[in-house]
């Protein structure tokens, strides 16, 4: 059911991209090879994410959380429509690594905050507004 290189998968990005190191039973489990293949990566995110939570990494686990219902959410609201009642395929869980890379990435906007900070910005010609008293 699960690709049981999941949970280091997971560990990897949020250590590559956020620096976070992940202490959790999952990973040390995973790293030794009896993962439990019954475990669902929906369940393994939802691991992740109180762990990620209980080590005081609240943005973290919101993008996992994040991921996680965009993951659940119908296909017509641009969701993956995921269940834990059905099997994942390789392909499945491949995409949902890639939607949890995405959501654990700085966002787009900020980076272009940044970007537009050392622009300077045009220059502005005061304008004048004449009195109302001279309008009429």
């Amino acid at each position: 059911m699960a690709d049981t290189s999941l949970p280091l998968r997971l560990g990897k990005l949020l250590q590559t991209i956020r620096g976070v190191p992940l202490r959790d039973e999952l990973l040390s489990s995973a790293e030794h090879g009896d993962s439990p293949a019954s475990l669902h990566p929906l369940a393994i995110i939802s691991a992740l994410i109180a762990s990620l939570q209980r080590d005081g990494y609240e943005k973290e686990g919101g993008a996992l959380v994040h991921t996680l219902s965009i993951a659940t959410a119908p296909t017509t609201f641009g969701g993956m429509a995921l269940s834990r009642a059905e099997e994942m395929s390789t392909s499945e869980v491949d995409e949902l690594v890639l939607l949890a890379s995405a959501c654990t990435r700085p966002s787009w906007l900020f980076c272009a905050a940044f970007f537009y900070a050392f622009i300077p910005s045009p220059p502005t010609i005061p304008v004048t507004v004449p009195p109302l008293d001279t309008l009429a």
